[in-house]
């Protein structure tokens, strides 16, 4: 297996519906927390062994599909973790959306063939950690969980959403590539520098993990909101995107963040079905892109809200 390296570039945004890359990521860093991780981090790839999804940097790579899905929440114990991913723990932290009137929660792990490897029952929870046999390398899990109510993860029919744990070569090198890209970085630089790098390798709830302890202990970094924002798009659950990418935009000061920002949102709302809110974020940014003289913006916008008009 060969890791290849790619320096960050500036590219075009992609579409309203699919992410950002995350080589885009490091550049909008600088506008919105003066940290310059284009300026000074190397992005190593790990070869994708599942496909990619897609922008215009290459690919990500990925374990599901497209993330242009229609979405439409219900109450049922969504996995969020790990979902959609590769992983480097073996024995990893599990987690799901709380479901309303659910007081436990039946929660298993199986192999791709069926195979159920542990499962246990917890109350009043939406987390536990796995407790069985270290998990292999190069196997596809699902993780399962079912209500007290009747309602079950299964329910939400989600194509590529289980995980897979990386061989010790590749743990090795990631961890290696890992070491040298955060050396000289500290703080919140060095955590998005990481949480980005294990965005490129399809590392999403590594990234997820690593992000959501740092705004646990310093919640005014909108460049963390942003990227889980991403991440949870990346894993399919918009939900969690637009509320990462609201906390991003009430900390954001410039006019050029805040008009991505608003266009992801537009994204966001339009894939959960909710045409008024999406036109309304997409209004929002054309107005911001007209202050910043980006006609090609404008003109794309407009046509994006054009598309979901025609769709009411």
């Amino acid at each position: 297996m060969k890791i290849r390296a790619s320096l960050p570039l500036i590219v075009p945004l992609v579409s309203l519906i699919n992410p950002t890359p995350p080589t885009v990521m490091a550049t909008e860093a600088r506008a919105i927390t003066g940290i310059s991780l284009g300026d000074c981090v190397q992005i190593a790839k790990v070869r994708c062994k599942k496909g990619c999804i897609p922008s215009p940097d290459g690919c990500i790579c990925g374990r599901g599909t497209r993330s242009d899905e229609t979405f439409t929440i219900a109450n049922i114990p969504y996995i969020l973790s790990p979902r959609s991913t590769y992983l480097l723990d073996n024995q990893p932290l599990l987690r799901w959306y709380a479901v309303d009137g659910a007081t436990s929660y039946r929660v298993r792990v199986k192999r791709e063939d069926g195979e159920l490897l542990w499962e246990t029952e917890v109350k009043d929870v939406t987390e536990v950690r796995y407790g069985g046999e270290p998990l292999e390398s190069d196997v596809d899990y699902t993780v399962i969980v079912n209500t007290d109510t009747g309602a079950s993860s299964l329910e939400e029919e989600l194509e590529g959403g289980g995980f897979e744990i990386l061989s010790a070569e590749e743990q090795e090198e990631i961890q290696a590539a890992a070491s040298k890209l955060t050396q000289s970085l500290t703080g919140a630089e060095q955590v998005l520098a990481l949480g980005e790098f294990y965005q490129q390798n399809g590392l999403f709830a590594e990234a997820i993990a690593l992000l959501e302890s740092l705004v646990e202990e310093n919640n005014q970094i909108p460049a963390a909101y942003q990227q889980l924002g991403e991440l949870y798009q990346y894993i399919r659950f918009p939900p969690l995107a637009a509320e990462n990418y609201l906390k991003a935009i009430a900390l954001t000061e410039d006019t050029a963040t805040i008009a991505q920002l608003q266009e992801k949102l537009g994204g966001v709302y339009r894939i959960l079905q909710q045409p008024d809110k999406a036109i309304d974020w997409l209004e929002q940014a054309e107005a911001s892109y007209q202050t910043l003289g980006n006609s090609q913006k404008v003109r794309e916008i407009q046509r994006q809200i054009e598309q979901i008009q025609s769709g009411l």
